[in-house]
């Protein structure tokens, strides 16, 4: 892990925040949300939902392919990116169907 910090911080800061794109999208909308900002269409919302953490896999897989590591390296932080991204998407899934649960129950 030392030697993939030790690349240029540029590489490092693109796949942080790839890695961490589908997060922050999600977060986005419940702030816009709670600011009573106008909601994107939902075709456009869903869209980015959908293709944003497939976006964010090829980018960190890119910044991770294009790093000088040995190849055990870059496929445990693979790995390491796709369960990360895997578990975000599947925390946000749940918080979703929660709160739709949520408000359905009387």
């Amino acid at each position: 892990m030392l030697s993939f910090l030790l690349q240029p911080r540029r590489q490092l800061l693109v796949w942080l925040a790839a890695f961490v794109s589908p997060t922050g999208y999600f977060l986005f909308l419940m702030l816009a949300d709670c600011l009573g900002l106008a909601a994107p269409p939902e075709a456009v919302a869903a869209a980015l939902f959908f293709g944003l953490p497939l976006v964010a896999l090829g980018v960190c897989g890119w910044a991770v392919g294009g790093a000088n590591l040995p190849t055990r390296r870059k496929v445990a932080w693979l790995a390491f990116t796709v369960v990360g991204l895997a578990l975000q998407c599947g925390a946000i899934l749940a918080l979703i169907m929660a709160v739709t649960a949520a408000i359905a129950l009387p």
